[in-house]
């Protein structure tokens, strides 16, 4: 049974590039850290986009193999009737039963491969999209981080350069203000992208495994 969505740690994942920043960190520090964090949240992405792809060609496969089964089990139903057409009354019974068993069967085959498809093969083929726009989500968080520190160092600057310019000052101050809001907010739409991004996976991965039980047994049956 797959983890609990709740058992993952998705705020953990979310918040390895969005925690907390400690003031007195340096501007370069702060560069550093983000591209570390930023470097393993790639990863992670990167590793869901490649296995979620392997995983669709091989849903799509067994899909596949289930249809060539179907159309081989009509085949047979169809020659059993044409069989029975042709015997006495007392085979014909038997033949005909039989075709209508395998008839059944063919219909429960093809009612499993609908819902695989349905519910397993079409939300794997969404996370091309989904993991594009993560990391869109990501470069977004790094543009923002990126245009704060540069206000910071600006701002250190004018400090260093022009301690007495109270004007300029307030006005590299403000310009500060404003970009942490906007770093701010970025941090948080990635972070609860990352917490969505990670259930809607998990989730995703379950009903995978609840939906495609039935059609591994039946191969096997």
């Amino acid at each position: 049974m797959l983890a609990d969505v709740h058992a993952f740690p998705v705020r953990a994942c979310a918040h390895a590039l969005l925690g907390e920043t400690c003031t007195m960190a340096t501007a370069s520090n702060r560069r550093a850290e983000a591209d570390s964090q930023a470097k393993g949240l790639q990863e992670h992405i990167s590793v869901v986009e490649e296995n979620f792809s392997s995983l669709l060609q091989d849903f799509a496969a067994i899909a596949r193999k289930s249809g060539k089964l179907r159309d081989k089990g009509d085949l047979l139903v169809k020659s059993l009737n044409e069989y029975s057409a042709l015997e006495a009354p007392s085979v014909k019974s038997t033949l005909s039963g039989c075709a209508e068993c395998f008839a059944a069967l063919e219909d429960y085959r093809e009612a499993k491969v609908a819902r695989l498809e349905a519910k397993v093969i079409q939300p794997l083929t969404d996370y091309g999209a989904i993991t594009r726009k993560a990391r869109e989500e990501l470069r977004t968080r790094r543009t923002a981080l990126d245009k704060e520190l540069a206000k910071q160092r600006n701002f250190d600057r004018i400090t260093v350069r022009d301690p007495a310019d109270a004007s300029k000052r307030h006005r590299a101050r403000q310009e500060v203000s404003q970009a942490q809001v906007q770093s701010n907010r970025a941090q948080k739409a990635f972070e609860d992208h990352m917490i969505n991004f990670e259930r809607k996976k998990l989730r995703d991965l379950k009903v995978s495994e609840t939906h495609s039980r039935p059609v591994a047994i039946g191969q096997l049956q």
